[in-house]
């Protein structure tokens, strides 16, 4: 009979990752497992059965040395510090014995770890401390602001008053049909995404010891947008705009006239202009590479009516110190007047997002002849082309550009004019 391989540390040093988690039972104590993330990250875990049904208990990080040698003997170590080897498997030996005696082992763990440091720790705790220790780290500024934006419109208001280890798959299913039901398809796959990401980095850290969110899935299919703004639409979204105060009115009219991104524009800078051209420098461009969007006249004057708060200081702010966020409460104000005028003037308004405004300009400046294809998508800031074209073709159409957006702003202009000389598009 061949000899089994004692599990040691230098076999778990080894370890390598795969594509799928690894779990590697220990060859000396029954229930303790390895886990071996895909990122590299090893912990240890115990797996048993309570009540007719199996459990999994985090135990928090490998440590493979400890200061003063293991605490085998002495008070075991908290999950968020970690166990080394001989540590992990001197607290399943003891954990198994109180399951022997009748005791869930997680219930018992939570009378000593869990209920000392995190007693009042909120499930809303646990995403603050997520958002600042991992999301803003780890992501850049404007896709944080995403997953902050959803945390706090639909996680922290459903069950962010709960204890993270009593959340339950059923809970996660309420919440994501709820989002469904009140913010729409799209909003309920965002948000099970934000969801399902925080619960692994909860299991990471050993705040909760099995993962409600894996098994979770949504109804909704994801579904590639279409809807673009008619120009009615566009009349009415404008002069709305219009009658909105800095710095939110001149924002989402600049956001019309140039076709920019959310946050590409109401982070513009004026150091980023130069002349007549506005640059999305890389670290803020979707492609990671400069974007120069060349100013129309009409863009000008709207840049002109924003506070001189100096040469690096933000346009579109209250204090020039901070860049405008408040995004969803600005549309809604924005949304309320559109409402008002489509109402005065007989004219039908449909639900859309700020994102359509690029689609809209994609779609009207394609279909009226302002500009080609590959003019749009290089205002759009869209990769072009395959790989060996990024890598040869550095033309900027800077001449293209400017064109395209000058009779786009023209005819955004007129449109909004008492008496428009451009045919209205209908959809």
């Amino acid at each position: 009979m061949a000899r089994i391989k004692r599990t040691t540390v230098a076999e778990i040093e080894n370890m390598k990752p795969g594509a799928a988690r690894i779990e590697k039972p220990d060859t000396d104590q029954p229930g303790l497992y390895i886990i071996v993330q895909p990122s590299g990250k090893k912990s240890f875990a115990y797996r048993y059965r309570f009540a007719d049904k199996p459990r999994k208990l985090t135990l928090g990080p490998v440590v493979f040395s400890r200061d003063g040698g293991d605490l085998e003997g002495k008070t075991a170590p908290k999950l968020s510090e970690g166990h080394t080897l001989a540590e992990a498997r001197n607290r399943v030996r003891k954990l198994a014995d109180r399951l022997r005696a009748g005791t869930d082992p997680a219930e018992e763990l939570e009378q000593g770890y869990f209920s000392k440091p995190s007693s009042n720790a909120t499930l809303s705790d646990d995403l603050d401390e997520y958002l600042k220790s991992y999301v803003r780290r780890k992501n850049r500024a404007s896709t944080a602001n995403g997953v902050e934006g959803i945390i706090n419109n639909h996680v922290k208001p459903a069950i962010g008053s709960k204890f993270a280890r009593r959340i339950t798959k059923r809970d996660l299913v309420k919440l994501i049909a709820h989002v469904e039901a009140n913010a729409g398809p799209a909003a309920s796959l965002r948000t099970l995404s934000v969801v399902k990401r925080f619960f692994a980095w909860c299991e990471e850290k050993a705040i909760i010891a099995d993962n409600p969110a894996t098994t979770v899935k949504a109804d909704a299919e994801p579904v590639m947008s279409d809807h673009y703004l008619n120009s009615d639409e566009i009349r009415i979204v404008m002069l709305a705009a219009k009658r909105m105060d800095y710095p939110y009115g001149v924002y989402f009219q600049t956001l019309i006239l140039t076709a920019q991104r959310r946050t590409e524009v109401s982070d513009m800078v004026r150091g980023e202009i130069d002349g007549d051209v506005w640059t999305v420098p890389a670290e803020r461009a979707k492609s990671k590479r400069p974007n120069p969007v060349p100013i129309s006249p009409a863009v000008a004057k709207l840049l002109a009516e924003c506070p001189e708060w100096g040469g690096s200081r933000y346009l579109f702010s209250f204090n020039g110190d901070n860049p405008i966020r408040a995004f969803n409460k600005a549309k809604k104000d924005l949304d309320a007047i559109v409402a008002e005028l489509a109402e005065q003037e007989h004219v039908t308004v449909r639900p859309w997002r700020l994102h359509d405004l690029r689609r809209t300009f994609n779609t009207l400046a394609l279909d009226l002849d302002m500009t080609t294809e590959d003019v749009a998508d290089a205002i759009l800031g869209h990769k072009r082309g395959g790989r060996v074209q990024q890598t040869y073709n550095k033309a900027k159409l800077i001449n293209q550009r400017r064109a395209a957006l000058e009779t786009w702003s023209t005819y955004v202009t007129e449109l909004v004019s008492p008496t428009p000389r451009l045919a209205l598009v209908s959809a």
